[in-house]
């Protein structure tokens, strides 16, 4: 990769670590987590779970951090989503 084309992908860069740092803050003062069952739930709707037992699976997403990957992304959701159930439209 050139310096140039570096230098081109820091803003979008910078603004998704923002992004996520501000959610994640919102979510430690908001007390919102993503629990085991929901983490569950959305890994049955997944499509890499066709054809391969749970436990297997489990055990290899928990090794790989994809489990804990899906929880923060569960969490990032809620988050967004409760942001906008409170959100107030100003015109």
């Amino acid at each position: 990769m050139s310096p140039s084309s570096v230098g081109e992908l820091r803003p979008g860069a910078e603004q998704g670590v923002k992004r996520a740092l501000l959610l994640e803050a919102i979510a430690d003062k908001e007390g919102v987590v993503a629990g085991d069952d929901e983490v569950e739930a959305r890994w049955r709707r997944s499509p890499a779970r066709v054809s391969v037992r749970r436990p297997p699976c489990g055990v290899m997403m928990e090794k790989s951090g994809d489990l804990e990957a899906l929880r923060l992304g569960l969490r990032e959701r809620k988050t967004l989503d409760l942001l906008i159930e409170h959100a107030t439209v100003r015109a």
